[in-house]
C-alpha cells in the first residue's frame, strides 16, 4: 500500500495558489464594504507572478499521478508564460474596466481561473486531464466573453463561444473514448506504445 502523494500535489502548487489567489478574490468581493477595487489587480498581478516564481523554483517532479502528468521545463514555460499573460491582462484591463464602471473581484477571479485550467493543460499527459484542464479553462473564458453585459454582442459572443465549446468538448471525448477502445489507456505514453515512441513518453 503506497502512501499519501504528497510530492505529487506539491508538484502542482503554482495551479493550487493560481486558485486559491481566484478563492481569495472572491471572498474578498463577498465581504467588500466600499467601491474601491482597485487592489484587485494589483492581487491578481501578486497571485500571477508568486505562481510563476513558485514554477522556476520548485524542482521539476518528471511524471506525477501515475504518468497522468508531468512536470518538466516545457510545463515551467507554459505556467510562466500563462502567468505573464495574466499580470498583464490584469493591468491592462484594470483601468478599462474603471472606465467603464465593470471592475468586479469576480472578472480577475475568473482569469485566474482559465490561468490554473492552462498551466495544468501544459502538465497534462492524459487525455482526460488535458480534457479537464480545457473545461476548467473554457468555462472560465465563456464568462469572461460575456462580461461587459450591456449589449448583445457580449451575450452572443458567450453563447456561440458555449456552442463551438460544446462541440469540441463532445468531440474530444468521443475521440478519448475511440482511442481508449483501441489502445486500452489514455495516457499519452500508452497510446504511443502502440504507435512507436513519441516525444512526450519519457
Amino acid at each position: 500500500m503506497t502512501g499519501f502523494p504528497t510530492a505529487d500535489f506539491a508538484a502542482f502548487l503554482p495551479v493550487a495558489i493560481l486558485v486559491a489567489g481566484a478563492l481569495v478574490l472572491l471572498m474578498t468581493e463577498v465581504f467588500l464594504t466600499t467601491d474601491r477595487r482597485g487592489y484587485q489587480a494589483g492581487l491578481t498581478v501578486a497571485t500571477a507572478a508568486l505562481a510563476a516564481l513558485a514554477a522556476i523554483l520548485t524542482p521539476p517532479a518528471g511524471r506525477i499521478f501515475a504518468g497522468q502528468a508531468m512536470v518538466d521545463a516545457f510545463s515551467v514555460f507554459v505556467t510562466v508564460t500563462v502567468c505573464a499573460g495574466l499580470a498583464l491582462s490584469a493591468l491592462v484591463g484594470a483601468p478599462w474596466l474603471n472606465a467603464r464602471g465593470a471592475e468586479r473581484g469576480e472578472f480577475y477571479a475568473l482569469a485566474l481561473f482559465a490561468a490554473s485550467g492552462m498551466s495544468l493543460l501544459g502538465s497534462a499527459t492524459d487525455l482526460l486531464v488535458a480534457f479537464i484542464a480545457i473545461e476548467v479553462m473554457s468555462l472560465s473564458t465563456y464568462a469572461l466573453a460575456a462580461w461587459m453585459r450591456r449589449g448583445r454582442k457580449p451575450a452572443e459572443a458567450a453563447f456561440k463561444y458555449f456552442l463551438l465549446g460544446a462541440f469540441s468538448s463532445a468531440l474530444l471525448l468521443y475521440g478519448a473514448a475511440l482511442v481508449y477502445g483501441a489502445t486500452g489507456s489514455t495516457l499519452f505514453s500508452q497510446i504511443c506504445a502502440h504507435r512507436g515512441p513519441c516525444w512526450w513518453s519519457g
